[in-house]
């Protein structure tokens, strides 16, 4: 996962929550992969829809991997409300912060536990820093502004 290294190599600083914070990220962004976000996040297991231009997700058409992912978690966000605040990582403006709490919100009581069990740090410790670092690592995954599509993602 060359990509997913590089960007988070460079989102996540170095420090003793360096290696659970890039277990969870990685677990947020590629849980499509792995069955799918709602499944993650303790929801139904549906897949996520395909994103278009501008990050936003269209039904329908279900995308795997690391974007699917990141799509399903765009659409985590947008239906806890917090959908500006993700728009904002993946567009071409600044990023807009999130609390802690607004994340530990947007992700759901069951998914912070999955997240706090999968690295073995207390949530209280892990949300935060994710929170921090999140915003980053969604950016550098979305240089063009929006949710690569199948194609751009093929090229890396």
């Amino acid at each position: 996962m060359g990509l997913l290294d590089d960007v988070l190599g460079s989102a996540v600083p170095g420090g003793g929550l360096a290696k659970p914070l890039m277990v969870a990220a990685t677990a947020l962004l590629a849980a499509k992969a792995t069955g799918g976000l709602g499944s993650f996040l303790g929801g139904g297991g549906t897949a996520a829809p395909t994103p278009s231009g501008g990050g936003q997700p269209q039904s329908g058409q279900a995308q795997g991997g690391l974007f699917g992912g990141l799509a399903g978690l765009v659409q985590q966000f947008q239906q806890s409300g917090h959908g500006d605040i993700i728009n904002s990582w993946v567009g071409s403006g600044e990023n807009r912060p999130i609390t802690p709490e607004q994340l530990h919100q947007a992700l759901g009581p069951e998914a912070v536990n999955n997240l706090s069990q999968l690295t073995g740090v207390a949530s209280n410790n892990l949300i935060p820093e994710l929170a921090r670092v999140l915003p980053g690592i969604v950016d550098k995954l979305t240089p063009q502004g929006r949710i690569p599509d199948h194609a751009e993602m093929s090229r890396w």
